[in-house]
């Protein structure tokens, strides 16, 4: 069973292993039977909580649930594009006898698949005037092709309408890569203008305590 929205892989095995052999690295998530270099992830940092038994629950950490989601064609919508692979070292029952393996060839299509539903948020951004670059942290993987930079305001205090704003425009390029950071680079113009706000406004994007941003819902679409 594979849950993107929990971010979970349970496996259920034909009897009792012990938990404390696992070993995530020899577990492959893929798109088809067969795998194709770039449609499969090996898990990297992930870990479970199980004790041994029947099951075991490994819980996907933000890495390696980034990196399935960047496949792009990976672990998507259905079970249609979600198999794993494990190889004999993967785990042992509580004899030391090794798993059977699963191939990369031949690889076991998930049983239950949970699509992810969570909308991405914004984690933290850096700004750089100097560099004229807008750095922005999601809590997932997103596509970068989405991020509608028109969507997206600096603002010199948390409510608008009280200080100096600037809504970024169409013009503002965004990184090409599908992942959890997107840098947007502003023009030379743009660094300008947030600079030259009228005198009347508070100072806008000078330092930590005047920078603020505004991202609406419509910003940026996660992998799903």
């Amino acid at each position: 069973e594979l849950d993107m929205r929990l971010l979970e892989l349970t496996l259920n095995f034909s009897e009792t292993v012990n938990a404390s052999s696992l070993d995530v690295t020899e577990i492959v998530i893929q798109n088809a039977t067969r795998r194709i270099a770039s449609e499969g992830v090996r898990l990297s940092t992930s870990a479970t909580a199980s004790a041994g038994g029947l099951q075991i629950v490994i819980e996907l950490s933000v890495a390696d649930a980034n990196s399935i989601k960047a496949a792009g064609a990976l672990a998507t919508v259905s079970t249609a594009d979600a198999y794993v692979t494990l190889s004999n070292t993967t785990i042992s029952d509580m004899n030391r006898v090794a798993v059977v393996s699963i191939d990369d060839t031949a690889a076991r299509q998930v049983d239950v698949f949970v699509a992810d539903n969570i909308a991405p948020s914004l984690s933290q951004f850096d700004l750089d005037m100097n560099g004229a670059q807008l750095v922005l942290w999601f809590s997932e993987t997103v596509r970068a092709g989405t991020l509608s930079v028109t969507q997206l305001s600096l603002q010199s205090n948390t409510t608008l309408g009280s200080g100096g704003s600037f809504t970024l425009p169409s013009s503002s390029t965004v990184s090409t890569a599908d992942s959890a950071t997107v840098a947007v680079s502003l023009s030379a113009s743009d660094a300008n203008a947030i600079k030259a706000l009228p005198p009347s406004l508070p100072v806008l994007c000078s330092g930590g305590s005047d920078t603020f941003l505004v991202a609406s819902g419509a910003a940026v679409s996660d992998m799903q």
